[in-house]
């Protein structure tokens, strides 16, 4: 497979290209599949955007070349041509070669791609009628330019010598409604498939598979069947439709690389470790490679964004600039575009300081070595802690059963090991004889891995990768389950990075059918503790979020592919990339439905779920909770809040006090509770201690205590204090003058105390055995109120109040 790549476009930019069509928004997925439609076809009132053929197509070209840029490989080049343009600018022109080659626009020659590139192919527009000249070179004669200029090495182009390393391939995007000239077909089609070039032609009004467009002239019915039969013998050629193209080229996908193979030895045992007895030439010594299979792939920094965004000036090739600005003069077909440099400044700039850049410290500063302990930097000398030197090489440490292989070991890189080819048949055997082995065996290898020269080493897994199909060829490795696009056979193992004992965290979780009390004993009822129903169907829930399915033949089916998944950080950053570069005004589009695939269960799971919803809420006693945001501001601190309550208070109507829940309970952010060993002795102290001002911060203070006490995990073992607190609290609220808050606070308890708190299980057996008949623990009556604030609440309310919960 060849690494390199050299793609050209042929863009049609006749006078036919600048025909008004509708199209499909991007921001609507499911729009996508529908054609468009031409400007006689409507105005486009039901949905989609206007514009033009080739403003349409040229959404294509900036997202092939965005794909290059980001690829970040220098040996990826585009070339851009243009026909049926205003401009003659090509290499068969300049060498007064004999054929209709006028009009046709070499915009890029073969080069890398940058931003800039992509502004031009944006402000690109198609030659206006009268503009047009005669006679001018059609989509054949732009192919013969397009292969004369890719093999011109003078030229920036790839020699036919560099067919097997490099790909090569043209993009040619037509609307198909200009006559074309068939003289030297037969010779074209020849070069192409002697050169190995392939064609793809993306057509506007084309075909697709699913249907066919209704309404087409006959001269674009007669083009499109020329280049099927045109392209039927050229191998890697294709003949598409623009719809099809672009919902491609939107799409997510992953691009594999072919990865460069490291020399390293694979041994059993270290060297040094050789005797006499042993020397070191009887010990096993492989010349191996390895190659990465899996990578981790990681979003695009800010920093690579931004030179992708601004480029330097030295990142446009000199004559493709040339070559750019010749092609965008004023009488241009195009929208003219001047970029100009000064290459003084430039190198200025790049001497100055960049934000955010550190000075360098001045010479007399001493510097040591030193390692980061908490917030410390803990000074090391150079002579404490010589180098580690370690040689390059691959070491098997010792054999290991592949049952006690973990399934975590597996994820992350994973890279293949390789019988160096160079080095002669004895390492491919060697090596096919170890993997046979340790399959045989069911057993696997762990290594120690040192990439290069004094590098920290690394603990690895030697998978031995062998299946039926191919167990009597392992010295030669044929086709596998996992292939490499290897051009040859060979015998392998897989590399996995294994987690040293330092790297691992282990966390204990307290079982959840029983708890232990702090006097050790262990309690197997409660509220809390979930019961033998709850667990039978929360197992059978479980069981129903199972993701894999059977086939007709009873064989498993996943549900997840990895290889169909896609990094949602990765793709999405390059999708909102490329759409910002080519609609910069318009709002990114929601993601594709590729990428969020996963995101959400799938439906067979939600059916077999919500059966069992209604089981489990009735089982577990789920209500909706009550999210409401806790005010910072506080009845309390406001006298005019005070006010307002004890005015609620006084017009509340006897219907209104049989409601307990008015309001939920009080909770403090910047204070906690009391002490809880001893809650009423640390609220009395702290009466005696703080000034008068501060007693009603001091009865919020225990309110929250006493909901504390009971939100707790077995708050059981805590009945008696809470009636302590509850007492004492409503003492000091008769005598301070807080009756109206103690009568709402004490009001919303009862409340919780029935329904429970938060999904939480009814605690009435509290209120029924320490508050029920108690008057001490309930309600302030009007009588008792100093203030003379609370209404309506006599003895019989009072008594009312503290009945038994039921």
């Amino acid at each position: 497979m060849a690494t390199r790549q050299i793609t050209t476009f042929l863009i049609d930019v006749g006078p036919s290209m600048r025909e008004q069509i509708t199209v499909p928004d991007e921001r609507s997925l499911d729009g996508q599949h529908a054609p468009p439609r031409s400007s006689s076809d409507g105005d486009g009132s039901s949905g989609g955007k206007r514009t033009s053929k080739l403003q349409w197509c040229i959404e294509f070209v900036v997202r092939k070349l965005q794909q290059s840029i980001l690829s970040g490989k220098k040996t990826n080049k585009v070339c851009i041509l243009l026909f049926h343009s205003r401009n003659s600018n090509n290499k068969l022109v300049d060498d007064n070669v004999a054929g209709n080659y006028a009009g046709i626009n070499e915009l890029w020659i073969p080069a890398p791609a940058t931003a800039q590139l992509i502004d031009t192919m944006l402000a690109l527009r198609a030659t206006k009628p009268h503009r047009a000249l005669d006679g001018t070179g059609d989509a054949l004669d732009a192919l013969v330019v397009a292969i004369t200029s890719i093999l011109d090495k003078q030229h920036s182009g790839i020699g036919s010598e560099q067919r097997t390393t490099w790909s090569r391939l043209i993009y040619l995007i037509t609307d198909g409604r200009s006559h074309l000239h068939l003289q030297d077909v037969d010779q074209i089609r020849d070069k192409l498939r002697q050169e190995a070039i392939a064609v793809r032609v993306m057509g506007v009004d084309f075909d697709t598979p699913d249907e066919k467009v209704a309404g087409k002239p006959e001269i674009v019915v007669r083009n499109e069947a020329f280049w099927h039969s045109f392209l039927a013998d050229v191998p890697g050629s294709a003949v598409t439709s623009a719809r099809d193209a672009l919902l491609s080229a939107r799409s997510p996908a992953i691009h594999p690389v072919q990865p460069v193979g490291a020399a390293v030895t694979l041994s059993v045992g270290p060297p040094q470790l050789a005797t006499l007895a042993r020397p070191a030439q009887d010990l096993l010594w492989l010349a191996c490679r390895v190659y990465k299979y899996t990578a981790l792939a990681r979003p695009m920094a800010r920093k690579e964004l931004a030179r992708l965004v601004k480029p330097p000036a030295t990142a446009i090739p000199t004559s493709a600039s040339t070559s750019t600005s010749k092609s965008l003069q004023p009488d241009s077909s195009a929208v003219r575009v001047s970029v100009m440099y000064d290459f003084r400044d430039a190198v200025e700039v790049s001497l100055d300081k960049v934000e955010g850049q550190l000075d360098p410290l001045p010479e007399s500063v001493t510097k040591f070595r030193g390692y980061k302990l908490g917030s410390s930097i803990v000074p090391l000398p150079a002579d404490q802690m010589p180098l580690a030197r370690t040689n390059p090489g691959l070491e098997i440490i010792c054999f290991l059963h592949q049952k006690d292989f973990e399934r975590q070991y597996a994820v992350g890189e994973v890279s293949f090991v390789f019988a160096d080819q160079k080095a002669g048949p004895k390492p491919q055997l060697q090596l096919s004889a170890l993997v046979k082995g340790l399959y045989e065996r069911d057993q696997y290898a762990l290594a120690r891995y040192v990439a290069r020269k004094d590098l920290a080493p690394r603990l690895v897994f030697l998978w031995p990768e062998c299946t039926p199909e191919w167990e009597c060829l392992l010295m030669v490795n044929a086709a596998t389950r996992r292939s490499v696009d290897a051009a040859d056979d060979r015998s392998r193992g897989v590399l996995r990075q294994a987690c040293f004992n330092d790297d691992v965290r282990r966390y204990t979780f307290p079982p959840l059918d029983r708890a232990k009390t702090e006097d050790g004993e262990w309690v197997h009822d409660h509220p809390s503790i979930p019961n033998a129903e709850q667990l039978h169907l929360f197992d059978r829930f479980t069981d129903a979020t199972d993701l894999m399915q059977e086939d007709e033949d009873g064989e498993p089916i996943a549900w997840y592919d990895p290889y169909d998944s896609f990094s949602f950080n990765v793709q999405r950053v390059n999708e909102v990339l490329a759409h910002k570069a080519t609609f910069p005004d318009r709002p990114a589009p929601p993601p594709h439905p590729a990428l969020t695939r996963y995101m959400h269960p799938p439906d067979f799971v939600r059916e077999r779920c919500d059966a069992l919803l209604d089981d489990l809420k009735g089982a577990f006693d789920v209500r909706p909770a009550w999210h409401q945001k806790a005010s910072r501001t506080r009845e309390n601190d406001d006298p005019g809040a005070q006010a307002a309550a004890a005015k609620r208070a006084r017009e509340a109507t006897p219907s209104d006090l049989e409601e307990d829940a008015v309001k939920p309970l009080p909770t403090l952010e910047e204070h906690g509770p009391f002490h809880l060993a001893d809650p009423v002795a640390d609220f009395q102290n702290k009466l005696a201690a703080e000034p008068v001002c501060d007693v009603g911060l001091l009865l919020l203070r225990m309110q929250h205590t006493i909901t504390h006490l009971l939100r707790q995990p077995l708050a059981s073992r805590e009945y008696a204090k809470v009636a302590q607190c509850i007492e004492a609290a409503r003492r000091e609220s008769i005598e301070q003058g807080e009756s109206v808050r103690w009568n709402l606070f004490i009001r919303a308890l009862k409340h919780e105390l029935r329904t429970g708190h938060d999904g939480a299980p009814p605690q009435k057996e509290f209120w029924n055995e320490h508050i029920a008949g108690q008057l001490r623990l309930g309600l302030v009556t009007t009588e008792e109120d100093i203030n003379q604030e609370v209404a309506d609440v006599g003895p019989k309310q009072a008594d009312e109040f503290v009945a038994q919960l039921t």
